[in-house]
């Protein structure tokens, strides 16, 4: 009885973490079209804030603010921020150039990384079958980010540096999340995040694109913003049934929606690279969701063996 409602628990969190991957592919989507008017600065700083509004709105009207009151050290939710905010401004400004489905899969990325910053960062001890699945996704990485001269494109960096960011971003919350709520962990994110991103612009910021000021990017925005919060909302809710080291290959689902937004809106079909880049990600992450999910039912190892 136990294991079958182990199992379940487990379903739903997968069926959480499919609706948060299409969340994420509508989000891109959106903001590729808002980015080609509106500046990437502008734009990252928006993508937190609004979704921010819309969060405190919902938590006064339903006079829910006691959630806030945070569990978790402010320190953690201010790191995690920032490497949120460095990963939204890189992702926005990869947007102005590079196709959803290039974009969307360097987002995701994360995993990849999350073992080797482990082990940099906390002495966490890598298993060699992780050496091999973490050695394939980063010849993988390197076919999308698109060999050209002989090394690569540079302003592939971009969106290289959305998801070492992201990475970075969950390694230093690690285990910390599951004591906070979702809504204080939402609402953290969403104002230091907002925080970081509008210092800047203090100093820099020029007059807002008119096309802030439009019924359509008025309507982008908002988009923005609930996808935003669905995306963390319903991942929250994932990895609340799930591991999220389990759980996180089914980010890649977003992938597939973006390259279908990119064939129908945008008439591009991925490239050689990008699909072969793309396998290549996706056996590493098998290799290592496989050996883990077999690991769990031996005896003595430990989590971060994993």
């Amino acid at each position: 009885m136990a294991i079958k409602s182990e199992h379940h628990l487990f379903e739903k969190a997968m069926g959480y973490m499919m609706i948060s991957s299409s969340f994420i592919a509508v989000l891109n989507l959106c903001v590729k079209l808002a980015v080609q008017e509106i500046s990437p600065w502008q734009l990252s700083f928006l993508r937190s804030f609004a979704p921010l509004l819309l969060l405190l709105f919902f938590l006064l009207g339903a006079r829910c603010y006691k959630l806030l009151k945070p569990k978790i050290p402010l320190k953690l939710h201010l790191i995690r921020s920032f490497f949120a905010a460095i990963a939204q401004l890189s992702l926005t400004y990869y947007l102005t150039k590079a196709s959803l489905v290039d974009a969307t899969m360097l987002w995701c990325i994360g995993p990849l990384f999350i073992p080797l910053l482990a082990k940099v960062f906390f002495k966490q001890k890598i298993l060699p079958i992780v050496w091999v699945s973490l050695g394939i996704g980063l010849l993988g990485v390197g076919f999308i980010i698109k060999p050209t001269t002989g090394i690569f494109d540079p302003f592939s960096l971009y969106g290289l540096f959305a998801g070492v960011a992201m990475a970075f971003s969950q390694v230093f919350w690690g285990g910390n999340a599951e004591k906070g709520g979702i809504f204080e962990n939402l609402f953290y994110l969403f104002f230091f995040s907002s925080v970081i991103l509008c210092v800047p612009q203090l100093f820099l910021w020029k007059e807002a694109s008119a096309s802030l000021y439009s019924w359509q990017g008025a309507l982008l925005v908002l988009a923005i913003a609930l996808c935003s919060l669905g995306n963390q909302f319903f991942r929250g809710r994932a990895y609340s049934f799930g591991k999220p080291y389990l759980l996180a290959p089914l980010l890649y689902i977003s992938v597939f929606f973006s390259a279908g937004f990119d064939w129908l809106i945008f008439k591009i079909t991925p490239d050689a690279w990008s699909v072969v880049g793309f396998l290549l990600v996706i056996l590493s992450l098998y290799l290592k969701w496989r050996w883990s999910s077999k690991a769990l039912k031996r005896p003595g190892l430990a989590r971060s063996d994993l």
